[in-house]
């Protein structure tokens, strides 16, 4: 199955453990970019920001749309929402739960 987060570490070239431990590591954001940007050449990390601003819900073919609905139960959304806003609405409504 393919994830989101795979595909990430595939594009910028870390493993998981080799992410989860340059976060755990870093004491802000901004080192866990400083971190990445050192691993992966800067047009790899524009490819991706490109990537995830581009796509649009009505973008997924309908088993990538399933995943979504999936992992991410908690957000509504409609076709011309962007993928990464329809993660972002999902952790805050997670995250409002706690």
């Amino acid at each position: 199955m393919r994830t989101l987060s795979g595909l990430f570490f595939r594009r910028l070239g870390c493993t998981e453990a080799e992410f989860v431990d340059a976060v755990a590591a870093a004491p802000d954001d901004d080192a866990v970019a400083a971190w990445l940007r050192g691993r992966a050449d800067q047009a790899a990390i524009d490819a991706w920001n490109a990537l995830l601003l581009g796509v649009h819900m009505r973008d997924l073919d309908e088993r990538a749309a399933a995943q979504f609905r999936e992992y991410y139960p908690m957000a509504h959304w409609g076709d011309d929402d962007l993928i990464v806003d329809v993660i972002d609405a999902d952790d805050r409504v997670a995250a409002s739960q706690r």
